[in-house]
């Protein structure tokens, strides 16, 4: 393999023929870029002025006094950076009013060599060459010069592809498994992997006479693969309809690789990206997602795509959110840096809300500052705590009922028999009836106290039946009005009944009489002596809905939010200081929803209260039972 020399440096800065270089762009040429880059001392002296007075200078203001105008120096430069070199060689400049022949070429992309050789009148040296010859062979041995060491690899082709030329840098390449001698006179196309990229590239040369940084892959002797960027022109003969092409060759296999490198780091990113359950964000200092995961399209219902674009405030649960706080806090986390955690309402596409746990850190995407979050539902979550709340609560209850309400009334069942006993013995016959009336209310409180804990233990371990039937409300009222009688008459509170003579429900008849009776009873307790309560019944769309109305103490909207939640106790004493449970509202709401119906209530203090609860007039038509 042939040695390659090194670059004089000095000879070059020291010699006679001025030589100058410029760096463009091919692709965006304008006269604006044609500004010297180096300027030896051979130029100047030629030019009559300092070497580096030249440098930063534009090549027409320089030579103005050329026989080119603006656009011809365009037109000059492109066609030697497409070809190579100046197919003309030459060119005649005014320098200092002296003729001088002008020389440019382009070894590699976007780089272009002037050399300026002596000037023009041919004055015979002592050897009997002109000036002129010998510059010019000056100057073509600095072409030869650069060809042959600059790494690109520039080649001459003709038409069919067969190797003209090539300069040495392709034994670099090929990392010397092929040598410039060996090539000449080869076909291009034996080099070519894809035969299909080659036939691209002739046909877009021939197309626009020039090609610009085309990707190829060749094949090297080894068989591996030596990925090369071509830059290439065409020129043609007008006499004979041949033609030239002139180009260089690159090798970019370490770009290729990296980017191969990169790319397998950006899917592999994306990968993990794209497989994570939870819904991931990536957001910009105005909160719009630039980036998210199937994760977050899984989550609200979508794709990907109609997510980015978008801010939290485009799927947040309408006036659930506290919206300015939230954006306040995505604010901190960018100025401090600190992660931030918080539930945050949202929408999906098909208009359902759900409640996110939402985590907010300060990050980098594609070196921007950007803020990623974290997102997962947890609705099921949060309904499973308050389930657990109420379980909670419920055993509370248990135990407070079992250890206090239950034990009251056997208390004073044991101390009031005692004292019956006593006056039984002595016969104090007169005393003894207003202690079998205690007895007898402590009885009765014990027995309603066992039947409500009963059913209500029942129902919350599941073991209460459902039966629904068609049952004749009016019926069903008028028998629990009866029952409670002689309740109602130890307080003087007259029961009124306002129903048509037939209502038929569709519910389970032991958990209507229940709800009637705890209905009535608890409007009993709370209302004053010689009060009264209307039950009332009617048809509304549909649905049968009843109602309980006492003129008593009533209830404020404090006390009013707390009934129906076990976790609340609203447990207060009756007018005339009776005891309860609490535990009766909460089987009439179970009761009542178990039936497809629902309750609510209306009071105020001082005005007494109003319950109402509403249940189906027939069976429903899935109902098989």
């Amino acid at each position: 393999m042939r040695q390659k020399k090194e670059f004089n440096q000095p000879k070059i800065q020291t010699s006679a023929v001025g030589l100058a270089t410029l760096v463009v762009d091919s692709k965006t040429l304008s006269l604006s870029q044609l500004i010297y880059k180096t300027v030896n001392s051979g130029f100047g002296k030629i030019a009559g002025l300092p070497g580096n007075s030249m440098i930063g200078k534009s090549v027409f203001v320089a030579h103005h006094e050329s026989t080119l105008n603006e656009k011809a120096w365009i037109d000059f430069y492109k066609n030697i950076l497409v070809a190579g070199f100046d197919e003309e060689k030459t060119h005649e400049l005014l320098l200092n009013e002296r003729k001088y022949m002008l020389q440019v070429f382009s070894p590699a992309e976007n780089h272009i060599v002037v050399v300026v050789v002596s000037d023009v009148p041919r004055q015979r040296s002592e050897s009997g060459k002109t000036k002129y010859e010998l510059a010019l062979r000056e100057s073509e041995e600095h072409f030869k010069h650069i060809f042959e060491h600059i790494q690109d690899a520039f080649f001459v082709a003709d038409l069919q592809g067969i190797i003209i030329d090539i300069s040495p840098a392709i034994e670099i390449i090929s990392k010397g498994l092929y040598i410039r001698e060996e090539l000449i006179g080869k076909s291009m196309a034996r080099f070519a992997e894809n035969t299909g990229d080659r036939q691209h590239f002739l046909d877009k040369l021939l197309k626009y006479q020039n090609v610009s940084d085309f990707r190829l892959s060749l094949i090297n002797r080894d068989g591996s693969l030596i990925h090369v960027s071509v830059s290439a022109g065409l020129k043609m003969c007008d006499h004979d309809k041949t033609g030239k092409i002139y180009g260089s060759l690159r090798d970019i296999t370490k770009r290729i690789v990296a980017e191969e490198k990169l790319q397998q780091t950006i899917q592999t990113y994306q990968d993990i990206f794209n497989t994570i359950d939870e819904a991931l964000y990536i957001q910009d200092n105005n909160g719009v997602f630039i980036e998210v995961n199937e994760g977050a399209a899984r989550l609200y219902g979508c794709e990907r795509k109609d997510l980015i674009g978008l801010t939290p405030l485009d799927v947040a649960a309408p006036g659930m959110n506290n919206m300015e706080e939230t954006q306040k806090k995505s604010m901190d986390v960018f100025a401090t840096g600190e992660s931030v955690r918080f539930d945050f309402w949202s929408k999906r596409m098909n208009g359902e809300f759900f409640l996110k746990d939402l985590i907010v850190n300060k990050g980098k995407y594609f070196d921007k500052d950007v803020l990623l979050a974290t997102g997962r539902d947890i609705t099921e979550i949060k309904k499973t705590e308050q389930k657990l709340r109420e379980v909670i609560a419920s055993k509370d209850k248990f135990f407070s009922i079992i250890s206090h309400d239950l034990r009251s009334p056997f208390n004073s069942l044991l101390g009031l028999s005692s004292v019956l006993l006593e006056l039984a013995r002595d016969k104090e016959y007169d005393e003894m009836e207003k202690y079998a009336e205690s007895i007898h209310n402590s009885a009765n409180r014990a027995y309603e106290l066992l039947i409500n804990l009963l059913e209500w233990s029942q129902s919350q371990i599941g073991k209460m039946e459902y039966l629904p039937t068609l049952v004749d409300a009016s019926q069903l009222i008028e028998n629990e009005v009866d029952i409670l009688s002689n309740q109602s008459a130890q307080k003087d509170v007259e029961i009124e009944i306002q129903m048509p003579d037939i209502l038929l429900v569709f519910a389970d008849k032991n958990m209507l009489s229940s709800i009637v009776r705890n209905l009535i009873s608890n409007a009993i307790k709370f209302s004053h002596s010689g009060g009264r309560i209307t039950v009332s019944g009617k048809m509304h769309k549909q649905k049968a809905v009843f109602g309980v109305h006492d003129k008593g103490i009533g209830m404020d909207s404090t006390t009013i939010e707390k009934l129906f939640h076990i976790d609340k106790s609203t447990s207060k004493p009756g007018t005339k200081n009776e005891q309860g449970t609490g535990l009766g509202l909460l089987l009439c709401k179970e009761f009542v929803e178990k039936n497809g119906g629902k309750i609510w209530v209306e009071s105020s203090p001082g005005t007494g209260s109003s319950f109402y609860f509403e249940l189906p007039v027939a069976a429903p038509t899935n109902f098989a039972g």
